[in-house]
């Protein structure tokens, strides 16, 4: 019997020592029985996103196109980690890509996620944008305005006057002869000279073209001559454009004549710092002030 309870005492690893009779006294070792270390779990798979709504099957139709996915993810929607991922977008007939944002980027309909982690991209489709030039659409590829005109390069679809999204379009605006191009604003604003628009969306812009004119001392330069306070002022050229208008470009030269008693003093504008005698070519309109002085 004392053997039969040791042999249990060891099995179930406890640290004692049996005892028998003096006579027939045993010794026995306590044992440490080690449980089996315990299954590792299985990494949890990954998920993705697309367009804020989770994957899982193997396309997402989204409002404007649609996402394949390729390979599907589970039945619970993860992907094992380190698969790689192919999405490519289409868009619906009305609509066009603009391209991914979030983990995906770029223009190219195809992206790879190699999923070593949760990932989330967004698809842009949006419909085909317009341009509108001083609050009217534009159907081509010339615009005919007041005092000059405008063209767009490459030009709209003719039949829709819409482009394909992400398109780079040049907007140039032309003025007429003694008119130059004043101010862009809108979807060029600050720009100068040849506007550049990007169509990620509808676009809306204005333009506007100055007279080209020549004033002095708060005078119009109308013709050879203008006479100033304590003088005159003398112009090689009168304005060479219908109302009183400079063409651009205009070389001009201007003598300050000082009165009887009066002497030059100085010039403001375009032909400031020069002497009694001013030269300077006409890039737009143009403002100066002559000065005499008592001699």
């Amino acid at each position: 019997m004392l053997k039969a309870i040791c042999l249990l005492a060891i099995v179930a690893g406890l640290a004692a020592a049996c005892k028998a009779p003096p006579s027939q006294q045993l010794v026995f070792k306590a044992v440490q029985v080690q449980q089996a270390p315990q299954d590792q779990p299985a990494p949890e798979g990954i998920t993705l996103t697309v367009s804020e709504v989770e994957v899982v099957g193997p396309s997402i139709n989204l409002s404007g196109g649609a996402v394949a996915v390729s390979p599907a993810p589970a039945e619970d929607g993860s992907f094992p980690v380190g698969t790689n991922v192919t999405l490519i977008a289409a868009s619906n007939p009305d609509f066009d890509f603009l391209g991914w944002e979030g983990d995906c980027e770029g223009r190219d309909p195809r992206c790879l996620l190699v999923m070593d982690s949760g990932k989330a991209a967004e698809a842009v489709f949006i419909k085909p944008p317009t341009v509108g030039i001083n609050g009217a659409p534009v159907t081509g590829g010339v615009i005919t305005l007041p005092d000059g005109k405008v063209t767009l390069s490459p030009p709209p679809d003719p039949a829709t006057g819409r482009y394909r999204a992400g398109t780079k379009v040049s907007v140039s605006a032309y003025p007429e002869p003694g008119h130059a191009l004043s101010t862009w604003s809108g979807d060029c604003v600050s720009q100068q000279g040849d506007c550049v628009l990007t169509m990620d969306g509808e676009k809306s812009l204005s333009v506007s073209f100055a007279d080209v004119r020549v004033t002095i001392n708060g005078q119009t330069l109308s013709g050879a001559t203008v006479n100033v306070p304590n003088g005159l002022v003398r112009a090689s050229l009168a304005p060479d454009v219908a109302g009183g208008l400079y063409a651009l470009g205009a070389s001009l030269t201007l003598t300050a004549e000082a009165s009887s008693g009066f002497a030059f003093d100085a010039w403001t504008g375009p032909c400031a710092g020069q002497g009694a005698v001013c030269q300077f070519t006409v890039d737009g309109p143009e403002q100066l002030t002559v000065a005499f002085k008592a001699g």
